[in-house]
């Protein structure tokens, strides 16, 4: 089975990670965070963001939902939104999550777009050629410069955006281009995706993307041990989860040249299994990690 490590949300947006359950003692360090870059500071647009150590790698994930539009301007705004995000969360670090993480997933409703007219894209759609539309996307082209760092799998699948609820038929009926809004981004040596595809699921005018990746600690930890680790010194006690069985009786995780050492049940730094659905319920977070 797989237990909760934690849920972060904002407006529209929900972050929810599991680990299975004969791991969950390689869990520490849970932080969670939101940026908002809507309107006046609004939480329409942004990210909800969570990061954790599993083991001895620093792991982050960023759902995102990004400025829309197919102007010129929504391009420019999208793009500023993607260096926002990448540069705010855990802001406290200063240096941005890039350079405090192992490897980092950046995703959601990113809203690239085809910059393409309807009336050039509505013959090609349905056919073998449909990506052949990816020339003409956003990020592809190289108009999302903001998020040049993330790598991206290859695309094979039609875009995402906009399909008639209910249906595989793409809705037309106004003036925006079908495109592939909805995507997965990543980054981190040894970091490997291993199947990107979309889902067929109609309950939206969007179609989900999903992705399965595996990261090599191997060559993560080499990495790592070339650069200082931003993250050791932290003041604030981890967060670990108990052990399946333990009872509330907390594991040490294994020692590592980037591991904090293991405090007390009684200050505070273990998580129960009870305490992980809770933050999974909402009603409680992770405290926040900061440097010295």
């Amino acid at each position: 089975g797989f237990l909760p490590v934690h849920r972060v949300s904002m407006v529209g947006l929900l972050l929810l990670v599991f680990v299975r359950e004969d791991v969950t003692a390689c869990v520490s360090h849970v932080d969670n965070d939101r940026v908002r870059v809507g309107f006046a500071g609004g939480g329409n647009k942004g990210a909800v963001a969570l990061r954790f150590r599993f083991g001895g790698v620093r792991l982050a994930f960023l759902n995102c939902h990004l400025a829309a539009g197919e102007a010129e301007a929504n391009a420019s705004e999208r793009n500023a939104n993607g260096r926002d995000v990448v540069s705010q969360a855990f802001g406290e670090h200063s240096k941005g999550i890039l350079q405090v993480s192992d490897a980092v997933w950046l995703f959601g409703d990113l809203n690239f777009r085809v910059q393409a007219k309807l009336e050039e894209v509505l013959p090609i759609l349905g056919t073998r050629n449909v990506l052949s539309l990816l020339a003409k996307d956003q990020r592809t082209a190289g108009g999302a410069s903001s998020m040049s760092a993330f790598e991206e799998a290859k695309i094979s699948f039609p875009p995402t955006y906009k399909l008639q609820r209910g249906s595989d038929s793409y809705d037309t009926a106004g003036s925006r281009v079908p495109s592939w809004t909805d995507r997965i981004l990543f980054r981190g040596p040894g970091t490997k995706c291993l199947g990107y595809n979309s889902s067929p699921l109609l309950g939206s005018d969007h179609r989900p993307v999903w992705g399965g990746f595996a990261v090599d600690v191997a060559t993560t930890a080499a990495a790592q041990a070339s650069q200082a680790d931003p993250l050791r010194g932290l003041v604030d006690p981890p967060t670990r989860l108990a052990a399946p069985g333990g009872a509330g009786q907390a594991r040490p995780a294994a020692s590592s040249a980037h591991s904090m050492p293991a405090p007390a049940p009684s200050q505070g730094g273990y998580c129960t299994r009870a305490d992980a659905q809770q933050r999974f319920l909402g009603k409680a977070d992770p405290p926040r990690a900061r440097l010295e």
